[in-house]
């Protein structure tokens, strides 16, 4: 089977667990016989639209411009550009859906989706494969991706992520085959 992996970083950048996980699984789909593709985040000047191209036989690249890279912390000015870009972005539907048809991908699988930003959810639900999303943080239900602010747990959920929350679930229940896999029951339970 063809199975395209997708990450806001991808071997070799390995930043920390959610890309040594696709690693890993990468792996393990290779010796179990699979083609693995593999489709990450790459600078650009686009702002707020995302290109989505082949890089190489196996390589795809998200393209696209943040004012700081997804795994630094961003200074006070740039953070709201950078959240203010993960919600209103926009990704070349047409162009993921076609590459993906031509390449002849069975199944995707998503680690990350931080700096890609989250119509490619939309996207995902428009092309409609089996899909499995990793829950290596809260970022399907949260803005900063970790359930805190200012050093402490949120209490309840701010309106910014109601609005994630909504529009991820509209994009989510259009894929017909979805798993969500992530380390305990208490992560997955929160998500769903």
């Amino acid at each position: 089977m063809k199975i395209l992996q997708i990450g806001s970083y991808l071997d070799p950048n390995l930043v920390g667990g959610a890309e040594i996980s696709a690693k890993n699984m990468a792996t393990i789909l290779k010796n179990e016989g699979h083609e693995l593709y593999s489709a990450a985040r790459a600078n650009s000047t686009n702002a707020f639209s995302t290109r989505f191209t082949k890089a190489s036989d196996r390589t795809f690249k998200f393209e696209n411009w943040r004012p700081y890279e997804p795994v630094e912390p961003g200074a006070k000015w740039q953070k709201p550009l950078f959240y203010l870009q993960e919600l209103l972005g926009h990704l070349d539907h047409g162009e993921f859906k076609r590459l993906v048809t031509e390449t002849g991908i069975g199944l995707i699988i998503v680690h990350s989706i931080r700096g890609i930003g989250y119509d490619i959810l939309e996207t995902l639900a428009r092309v409609n494969l089996p899909t499995v999303i990793f829950l290596h943080d809260y970022a399907l239900v949260c803005l900063n991706k970790g359930r805190r602010r200012k050093g402490k747990n949120c209490i309840g959920t701010c309106r910014h992520c109601k609005y994630i929350i909504t529009k991820n679930r509209e994009h989510l229940n259009k894929i017909t085959k979805l798993l969500l896999v992530g380390p305990s029951n208490y992560i997955c339970e929160t998500v769903k």
